[in-house]
């Protein structure tokens, strides 16, 4: 993924993912705001494998405040997935992609629920993908309460490559 980004409309941010930056065949690549990895696990209440790299932001991505959404894009540019559809203001929810993966901006396919312990689900997908769309986004939450911003977040998955 070296070069490739992810932007967020309405607060004009983007990641750059770093060089060398690489997801495993079933992996996953977290990007919290600005959390610990120990934190994150402990305010979703999840525990990650091997198979998850986690990023902590800095306060510099994600910014979730409602009406964002994402986009993957390849080190040329190139839209790989996205954008999303957007997320509702003031909601406090958690998008997770449908299996098998539809397309991005369409509301069917995505489940929408509160973000909070047992609605997220990061480092980790619900039901088997049978055709890979290659690397996509998988989930974004928002997180309710004072201070918890911090714990927002952006996730891709990679099932494996496209056939």
């Amino acid at each position: 993924l070296s070069g490739w980004s992810v932007s967020q409309t309405s607060s004009g941010k983007t990641w750059k993912i770093a060089d060398g930056t690489k997801i495993q065949v079933g992996g996953f690549l977290i990007i919290a705001r600005k959390s610990s990895q120990a934190d994150f696990e402990k305010q979703w209440g999840v525990t990650f494998g091997k198979e998850v790299l986690f990023i902590n932001a800095g306060d510099k991505f994600p910014s979730i405040n409602g009406d964002e959404t994402f986009t993957v894009k390849d080190a040329k540019g190139g839209i790989i997935d996205g954008p999303t559809i957007k997320l509702k203001t003031g909601s406090n929810s958690n998008y997770q992609r449908k299996v098998p993966v539809g397309a991005a901006g369409d509301d069917a396919s995505w489940e929408v629920g509160k973000a909070a312990v047992g609605g997220p689900n990061p480092g980790s997908i619900t039901g088997k993908i049978s055709k890979s769309p290659g690397v996509y986004i998988s989930e974004f939450s928002d997180s309710p309460g004072s201070g918890k911003f911090v714990f927002e977040f952006v996730e891709l998955h990679y099932p494996g490559p496209k056939p």
